[in-house]
């Protein structure tokens, strides 16, 4: 039922209109890179949009001088939902969803029990609670999402505003909108970030998405579990980084990625066995810009290359890193600089 409404939600938009100019606020269910892509590119084109999936958000508001580009993160959102949060869900939903959805609320108002025997405590909540492990986790963000999103929309009148205008009220409404939230206000589309991808150009001049690149490079060399097969452990850990370099082909075509799947899988292609995994690593193979993917890191581009080339060349048992790496993990994951 959860997924059959997040399907209801993704198909739907809400849309709303302020002197003649369309408004879209849209719950992206899941990360399909060609999808993404789509987006980003009419967000860039003209068209003012409200991206958001549980307490992950994008948005991009066309103003009188420019464009206002804003990652957003809400701190904490699981505590932070209140009844409210609740009860605009229960409102929101469809009609065939509303019984269901009412129990799930329900289950959510009993009582907390800590201990056992007689000396165990009971806890009643004031009103529904987000517990823990309920299913109702990402709907409620979502509802929290949007409901941010519509408090700045109407906060703030952007296409009769500038740029600076516009981030300064946006900045007075997170104070009085009800959430912690976190904003970050890009001057380049690329700086960015959404569900771990980011907006960049295609050498061919038009927008797409990428994942970020910290995060495959994070995972690289990197496995929690036994090494696949037997025997030799370097021959081991070969295949191990094979088949990892072979999931490369959803991440975004550019001179690092595929250097790497060079390295590691000599050119071998990944075979898909379900109609649903090809679906979602579907991306556009245009080959991506290294000056674009460049300015969301903030690093030249002779360094991209010369990281790509050291990159190229790695073997098991060695280790690399440089200011690049440094700047990526940065950028992605908030890893201090050294």
């Amino acid at each position: 039922m959860i997924d059959r409404l997040k399907n209801v939600w993704s198909e739907n938009p809400l849309v709303l209109t302020r002197s003649n100019h369309e408004t879209q606020f849209i719950y992206v269910k899941s990360p399909v890179m060609s999808y993404l892509g789509t987006l980003y590119s009419k967000m860039m084109d003209g068209e003012s949009k409200f991206l958001h999936h549980s307490d992950d958000g994008l948005f991009v508001l066309h103003c009188k001088d420019g464009v206002l580009i804003v990652e957003k993160d809400i701190s904490s959102c699981d505590s932070s939902n209140s009844s409210l949060v609740f009860d605009k869900l229960e409102k929101f939903v469809p009609e065939e969803f509303k019984r269901d959805i009412h129990a799930l609320v329900t289950q959510c108002t009993k009582c907390v029990v800590i201990g056992y025997g007689p000396t165990k405590l009971k806890f009643k909540p004031n009103g529904p609670f987000e517990y823990s492990g309920t299913t109702l986790t990402t709907v409620l963000n979502n509802i929290a999402s949007l409901c941010i999103d519509i408090y700045i929309y109407n906060k703030v009148d952007f296409r009769n505003m500038t740029i600076k205008e516009a981030e300064r009220e946006i900045r007075t409404a997170m104070v009085t909108c009800g959430w912690k939230c976190t904003m970050d206000f890009c001057t380049y589309f690329e700086q960015s970030s959404f569900l771990k991808t980011f907006p960049v150009m295609t050498v061919y001049g038009r927008w797409d998405a990428a994942l970020e690149l910290g995060v495959f490079l994070r995972s690289m060399g990197q496995t929690k579990t036994e090494l696949p097969g037997s025997g030799d452990l370097v021959l081991r850990a070969r295949k191990f980084m094979r088949d990892w370099a072979l999931g490369l082909m959803h991440v975004g075509r550019h001179p690092m990625v595929l250097a790497i799947e060079q390295n590691w899988s000599g050119g071998d292609q990944a075979i898909f066995n379900s109609r649903a995994m090809s679906e979602l690593s579907k991306s556009t193979q245009e080959p991506l810009d290294p000056m674009s993917i460049c300015l969301r890191y903030g690093i030249a581009v002779s360094d991209y290359f010369h990281t790509t080339n050291a990159l190229s060349m790695l073997d098991i048992g060695y280790t690399y890193r440089d200011s690049v790496i440094d700047s990526i993990m940065h950028k992605d994951y908030g890893v201090p600089l050294p």
